[in-house]
């Protein structure tokens, strides 16, 4: 009952100058948090906070898990609206990107490519480019949806970065929750762009299908969906596959089941 207490005290209305003066007076780090609580709920009920990002961000210098957890979230939500004012802070993210804690990392490649300029993303290249290659999996594929969204801000520079060359390796991930991030980012990519040629050859497109049973129903639909950028340069090439996608046909789902057909349609097309 105290916790439902104390959660419930989060959702007293605050105006954002209250709020923002008592983060700033905010002495300790339990403090600050309570008070990043608050600025979040109200958040949350449709109060408009965006005027405290620069205090929210002012707070990410203290090397605290917990505010940085909700700063983050705070900044990649509600940060939009004030992301030129954000530019300062560039530096803080990137050092946040090369923190010993994943989940800090991933959060500040996050935020940052949800709070895109034209600092930020030359800002963001190197971290991501360090974080496809990360240690944790969670930390790949969260860089792997940043590309994706750096690529819809800046597609010339993406494509001469190397990104989109990185996305393809990542296919072959040891972890499925990478490969399917990559796929989904390289499917997002081409449908936003009117220039971009996705290709995908038998050698990926068959890998690709042998690990479906391992992915979500999120990521079987993406691998599915690209097959449809994979072009059979043989009658076998085109058999195999369907085959192999057509066991996915007893699928629960329903968008499974139904992007299956669609790429098994296509593929007939080349028997």
């Amino acid at each position: 009952m105290a916790d439902h207490g104390r959660q419930d005290r989060c959702f007293v209305y605050g105006s954002a100058e209250e709020l923002g003066s008592d983060l700033v007076n905010a002495k300790s780090y339990s403090k600050k948090v309570a008070v990043l609580k608050r600025i979040i709920a109200n958040a949350t009920m449709g109060n408009d906070m965006s005027a405290l990002c620069t205090s929210v961000a002012e707070c990410m210098s203290l090397q605290d898990i917990h505010i940085k957890k909700m700063g983050y979230f705070f900044l990649s939500n509600y940060g939009m609206r004030k992301k030129e004012a954000l530019t300062p802070y560039i530096d803080l993210f990137t050092q946040d990107a090369k923190s010993q804690d994943a989940i800090t990392r991933a959060s500040a490649l996050r935020t940052m490519a949800s709070l895109l300029t034209d600092d930020m993303v030359h800002g963001l290249l190197d971290p991501v480019r360090n974080a496809l290659y990360d240690k944790k999996p969670y930390v790949r594929k969260t860089a792997a949806m940043c590309v994706a969204r750096m690529y819809m801000y800046d597609a010339a520079l993406m494509e001469k970065s190397g990104f989109i060359e990185k996305l393809f390796g990542m296919m072959y991930d040891t972890s499925t929750d990478v490969v399917v991030s990559a796929v989904a980012a390289l499917y997002h990519m081409a449908e936003s762009s009117h220039t971009m040629q996705l290709s995908v050859n038998f050698k990926q497109a068959n890998h690709l299908v042998q690990v479906m049973h391992q992915c979500s129903e999120w990521g079987q639909t993406y691998i599915l969906e690209i097959l449809l950028f994979f072009v059979p340069e043989s009658t076998h090439q085109a058999e195999q596959l369907a085959e192999r996608v057509s066991v996915h046909l007893q699928q629960t789902s329903a968008s499974v089941i139904l992007t299956a057909c669609k790429a098994i349609l296509y593929l007939m097309n080349y028997v």
